[in-house]
């Protein structure tokens, strides 16, 4: 079956029926009438009603993955085993980062690995400095291979071509690891039906709001969310700073799609795992630290990046996900819900209160959705964030969250969805990294 991703009639049908759905949001808010904001009401209470439901399943979730957790740490760490595990790190003109993330791979603490530098046609002196790493490397083998640019999937592939590794981990050239990331990681693979665990994903650089705002958003949108997924094994997404993956998994998939451009790698090849019925983990304590983006212009590029590439890993997996059983079937609808249905809802909704409210002057129906969003909101942040104290600074973000961080995100999707329907073209747009921030992480 063609993947729903070449389908120009779904592009076309979806970009129509998002711009009907918000026309009409802002139309029933511009006149309203009674059996209108009847409409409206019922559908406000049917959203909240999906929101309590989605975050009883993420804290029970989260609460029955740490049971789990805490039954692993249990065992002592003698009866795990510990294979050999490959680092692959793709690189592209990297040379302010790179140093440090290969002095941070070196000093792991795990006594079976061995460090695959691949060069992606870099234009820098990322090159010179992996060789010079590797040179000084005594105790952790370090291969540089080169390659000319052909991307950041082309690259993994390369070295998985290299790998001796019964594990393959993935890295970020701009993180860095904790020296226990992989002692904690294998644990999980003892359980031959998993395929890959994803690691958890920090900021180093939070000296700005903006950096905070992103911070708090890896803790509860990314992290958090993700432990609540790795109870059922369903984690949609391994992340690139941080992705360790059984190699027999890896090549049962085909590795990483590199034939056509994809620009969210880690999502795409997640997606396949589960297709194929790998059960994808999640480990808090293997850390990726990592720079973010510290201007509201290099965020925006980011996360249309992002946002295009989530979306055309799910198109191209989402009749695979139907087919493949339950576990696939959750995985496609809450990525269905999540990146398409629930932005255009929110949207519209925003659409319609402000409409409503030039034309009455009334702001009730939006006060009673505001707070109750915001009740739930500061819950979820106090749960997700209960390990790293200082709650004061974290529930004063979540209020500026839901008063301009949020709607800048989701406007920002909107637009994105909106160009990858009408097929925009883009490119990988990579950002500039600093290097500074990863000198003391970790």
């Amino acid at each position: 079956m063609r993947p729903l991703i070449e389908a120009k009639w779904l592009k076309r049908g979806l970009a129509i029926s998002a711009t009907l759905v918000l026309l009409a949001f802002a139309l029933a808010g511009w006149r309203p009438t009674e059996s209108s904001a009847l409409l409206i009401r019922q559908l406000i209470l049917a959203y909240l009603g999906l929101v309590v439901l989605r975050a009883i399943f993420f804290f029970c979730g989260t609460f029955l993955q740490r049971l789990q957790t805490l039954r692993l740490n249990q065992i002592p760490a003698h009866q795990f085993r510990r294979p050999l595990i490959s680092i692959i790190m793709p690189c592209y003109n990297e040379s302010r980062v790179i140093r440090h993330s290969l002095e941070s791979l070196i000093a792991l603490n795990y006594p079976n690995l061995e460090i695959i530098v691949v060069n992606d046609g870099s234009l820098d002196d990322t090159l010179n400095q992996a060789q010079f790493k590797s040179e000084l490397s005594v105790r952790t083998p370090v291969l540089v291979l080169s390659q000319p640019n052909s991307g950041k999937a082309q690259a993994l592939n390369q070295g998985l071509l290299h790998a001796r590794g019964e594990l393959i981990l993935c890295v970020d050239a701009d993180s860095r690891l904790n020296s226990e990331a992989l002692t904690v990681a294998v644990r999980h693979f003892d359980n031959p039906s998993v395929g890959a665990v994803a690691g958890f994903v920090e900021i180093s650089n939070q000296n700005n709001v903006l950096l905070l705002m992103q911070q708090l958003e890896y803790l509860v949108g990314l992290n958090f969310n993700r432990r609540a997924m790795s109870f059922l094994g369903i984690v949609p997404i391994v992340p690139g700073p941080a992705g360790i993956f059984r190699r027999k998994a890896l090549l049962a998939v085909g590795g990483f799609v590199s034939h056509r451009e994809i620009y969210a790698e880690d999502a795409e090849l997640s997606l396949r795992l589960l297709t194929a019925g790998w059960k994808i983990k999640t480990e808090e304590e293997m850390i990726a630290v990592t720079e973010a983006p510290d201007t509201h212009q290099a965020l925006l590029r980011q996360r249309y990046r992002w946002n295009r590439g989530t979306y055309q890993a799910l198109l191209m997996n989402f009749n695979s996900l139907i087919a493949s059983g339950w576990r696939g079937r959750w995985v496609a609808l809450h990525l269905w819900l999540e990146s398409v249905v629930t932005p255009i809802l929110n949207f519209g909704l925003i659409l319609y209160f402000l409409t409503y409210f030039f034309a009455t002057g009334k702001v009730e129906m939006f006060t009673a959705w505001y707070f109750y969003l915001l009740a739930v909101d500061f819950l979820t942040t106090t749960i997700a964030v209960h390990r790293h104290g200082h709650f004061g600074r974290w529930w004063a973000l979540t209020m500026f969250n839901k008063v301009y961080y949020f709607y800048m995100l989701l406007t920002w999707r909107l637009l994105s969805l909106y160009e990858e329907w009408l097929s925009i073209g883009m490119s990988w747009d990579k950002l500039d990294r600093e290097g500074s921030s990863l000198e003391e992480a970790v």
